[in-house]
């Protein structure tokens, strides 16, 4: 690796991280780069950038424990089909070829940006969280995300979001 490509690593690195924290898609700029300009095979860059999710992960989800916006104990059963889930993608992800997770890469990142896109308006607005959607709707979305989630993650918190809305 030469020092432009570490350059572009870290001041990408940062970059995404800024953009992962006002409006999440960071995995965007870090996939990109690893595959496209660092060489790295699909899957290989997939399982890299999972280092600095699970970080980001955890520190949030500490810090919404913290101020009490996680209530781990009330939404087990959410959080454990959802784990359940990412069990699964990453199954999925381990199993995919390099040329079947670009292919993938590149229409997740197609249909992240048209979901930013078809109402931008709805990204600046509060979102209700008081209605609650039935059981038999929520497991099955919830299993869904969490495959997703396992298996590339990038856009999730779009797409999480754009189902809130």
């Amino acid at each position: 690796m030469n020092s432009t490509e570490i350059i572009i690593a870290v001041v990408g690195g940062f970059f995404a991280g800024v953009v992962n924290t006002l409006a999440g898609n960071g995995s965007t700029i870090t996939l990109t780069i690893l595959t496209e300009m660092m060489g790295l095979p699909g899957n290989m860059a997939n399982g890299t950038n999972r280092v600095g999710i699970f970080l980001q992960s955890a520190a949030s989800s500490y810090a919404f424990y913290k101020g009490g916006k996680l209530h781990i104990r009330q939404q087990a059963n959410y959080l454990i089909v959802i784990v359940i889930g990412a069990i699964l993608g990453v199954f999925l992800a381990v199993n995919v070829s390099n040329e079947q997770f670009k292919v993938v890469f590149k229409y997740v990142m197609l249909l992240t940006l048209l979901t930013l896109l078809i109402n931008p308006n709805k990204w600046l607005q509060e979102t209700d969280t008081s209605r609650q959607p039935p059981n038999w709707l929520v497991i099955p979305v919830l299993l869904l995300l969490g495959v997703y989630g396992g298996f590339i993650q990038l856009g999730m918190g779009v797409i999480f979001w754009s189902l809130q809305c």
